[in-house]
């Protein structure tokens, strides 16, 4: 009951912003944005990701880039008319990369015993990385993403 109160609330605050508007001979919006929107603006309500206060993308990858990893594929012609697949990892935070391998045909098996072997890698290291990104490639499989 609260919500439909609430709406009824909002609604009413809209015409009436829509008549202020119309009887201070002020022109009217002439974007695509609704009303509520313009009305939103106009009284300082901030949009959805400043009103929550929640952390943004930026503040996460600088708080977090040391425990993070990305992995990709990049591919090499050779002269013989065959592609190569070279599975490489990126840290974040150093910047460094690490070439898991290279084959000819990577699968879902390959492809996670390339990662079981780097994090034995960086394991011996004394690195602690605990979040990876990867693309939505069906070559990284669920095994893949047990491994970190």
């Amino acid at each position: 009951m609260a919500s439909k109160n609430s709406s009824a609330a909002f609604s009413a605050l809209i015409r009436a912003s829509r008549r202020r508007y119309r009887s201070a001979s002020i022109p009217m919006p002439r974007s695509q944005a609704a009303w509520s929107t313009f009305f939103s603006f106009e009284h300082g309500i901030q949009p959805v990701p400043v009103r929550n206060s929640s952390i943004g993308w930026r503040h996460l990858m600088t708080h977090y880039k040391e425990q993070i990893l990305a992995c990709d594929f990049f591919t090499i012609d050779t002269i013989w008319l065959q592609t190569i697949y070279v599975l490489f990892f990126i840290e974040l935070g150093s910047g460094r990369i690490h070439f898991a391998g290279v084959t000819s045909h990577p699968n879902q098996t390959w492809i996670t015993q390339q990662a079981r072997q780097l994090v034995w890698d960086l394991h011996d290291r004394g690195r602690c990385l605990q979040f990876l990104i990867h693309d939505n490639d069906c070559s990284f499989s669920k095994a893949f993403d047990a491994v970190f």
